[in-house]
């Protein structure tokens, strides 16, 4: 009784107080529980096994280890994920499955377009972006003027490198427009020129970007 006064002095109903205390034991046991678990844990504790515990599975025929291969792809694509997006994402998808009653994991391409939509992934974050310009493509673009930053717009449009002819060429074709932009303006700034707003902020983005790509390549090896 005195118990249950204290309570309702603190604004507590009788047993609001325990149950209070219970769900904070519990946050803590859970923060204790994942303290040490990978990414890809959690993307099975948040995402994957909640799914399969809804249903969700693979098609009759798929071999364990195609399966085990697919659950551990999926694992790493959608590690870049925060906990309160990979959830959602998790809810999306149990209307998302494949087949005639909905029960087959979607493709990853369906999964990644859903994860994009939930959380869009950071240019930095795909896999190859900062080896493809620290590396050999990156050492052959900067000789070229407006390359690098072409190429850039492409990996962030397209989310995958230049590789095959229509895209080099496309790139080659923004990269002189790029260069003889940045050239324009770099020379009017020179002149002690004041600039257009859109200018300025157009060059700045242009220097800063190109900078940033070149320190990669610095980092590197360089010229190598």
């Amino acid at each position: 009784a005195r118990a249950a006064k204290r309570s309702r002095d603190f604004g507590d109903k009788p047993g609001r107080a325990e149950k209070r205390g219970k769900r904070q034991m519990t946050q803590a046991q859970e923060k204790t529980d994942t303290k040490d678990e990978t990414s890809r844990d959690r993307v099975r504790r948040l995402f994957i096994h909640p799914l399969q515990g809804d249903g969700m599975r693979f098609k009759a025929g798929t071999a364990e280890a195609d399966q085990r291969k697919r659950m551990d792809q999926m694992a790493d694509d959608l590690g870049y994920m925060a906990d309160g997006p990979l959830r959602n994402l998790m809810v999306c998808m149990r209307t998302k499955g494949e087949g005639s009653k909905g029960i087959f994991w979607p493709s990853r391409v369906s999964i990644l377009k859903f994860a994009n939509t939930a959380q869009p992934r950071a240019i930095e974050d795909i896999p190859g972006f900062k080896s493809w310009f620290a590396g050999a493509a990156g050492r052959a673009a900067q000789k070229v003027p407006g390359q690098l930053v072409a190429e850039y717009t492409f990996w962030c449009r397209n989310f995958h490198p230049p590789f095959d002819a229509t895209h080099k060429h496309s790139i080659a074709m923004r990269a002189g427009e790029l260069a003889q932009r940045a050239k324009h303006l770099n020379d009017r700034r020179a002149q002690g020129v004041a600039l257009a707003v859109e200018d300025d902020a157009w060059l700045r983005r242009y220097n800063g970007r190109e900078t940033m790509l070149r320190s990669w390549i610095e980092r590197n090896g360089g010229d190598a």
